[in-house]
């Protein structure tokens, strides 16, 4: 049961994560990330360093959101 109970949790935050992107709301893509975040699209990649860059790049025209 506790099992099923983190899938569910896990499943959620994902969906929540797919929305904001949908959304395209900077301020909601902001709050996933701290303000000295790091995030890479692959692990290859260099990362965009800092909230303001990393939501800069995910509403880019060419961004990368989506992986």
């Amino acid at each position: 049961m506790a099992e099923h109970g983190r899938r569910t949790q896990r499943a959620k935050a994902v969906a929540h994560v797919l929305d904001i992107g949908e959304h395209r709301d900077p301020a909601e893509i902001g709050d996933l990330f701290s303000v000295d975040a790091e995030y890479r699209y692959h692990p290859w990649d260099d990362p965009e360093v800092g909230r303001e860059t990393i939501v800069t790049d995910w509403l880019a025209p060419a961004g990368n959101a989506s992986g």
